[in-house]
């Protein structure tokens, strides 16, 4: 026999909890700047890669002037 007084129902036991809307706006101000942060180190690595993808080709004119004098 279960007894039901010692039983405890799962919806009893799950209760969402509730943010106040201070932490809520801290919340959300810290996701958009780890975004930016993220967004900003991205497009540093991008602006490195095609610097260093337009090195060979200034190397070249350079090596083409010195040739040419």
């Amino acid at each position: 026999m279960v007894n039901y007084d010692l039983t405890i129902w799962r919806d009893e036991t799950k209760k969402r909890k509730a943010y106040t809307s201070e932490f809520t706006a801290a919340a959300v101000s810290l996701k958009i700047w780890n975004l930016e942060r993220f967004a900003a180190g991205s497009a540093e690595a991008l602006a490195r890669r095609t610097a260093d993808a337009a090195e060979p080709h200034r190397l070249r004119l350079v090596l083409n002037t010195i040739a040419l004098l």
